[in-house]
């Protein structure tokens, strides 16, 4: 997704760009970040309307990707494993 503007979040949190955001949210909404990335990113959706916007496309798109393909870890999908 291309924003608009990019902005940085921080406001005694986290620090985390739009665009590393845009770049980490679908494997936040499939949950696999580790804690770290988890609290960056939550903070700075809770604090930027348009990367909330672009969770939404990714939660839907996701949703549509699970019902033709199972969920697999993507620790199975890494060249180096």
């Amino acid at each position: 997704m291309k924003l608009n503007k990019p902005c940085e979040v921080n406001l005694n949190g986290p620090s985390i760009t739009c665009e590393e955001v845009c770049e980490l949210l679908y494997l936040y909404v499939m949950d696999e970040l580790d804690e770290g990335e988890t609290v960056s990113v939550s903070h700075h959706l809770s604090l930027c309307p348009s990367c909330r916007k672009a969770m939404a496309e990714t939660v839907t798109f996701a949703g549509a990707l699970s019902t033709v393909m199972p969920k697999v870890p993507l620790q199975y999908y890494s060249v180096n494993n």
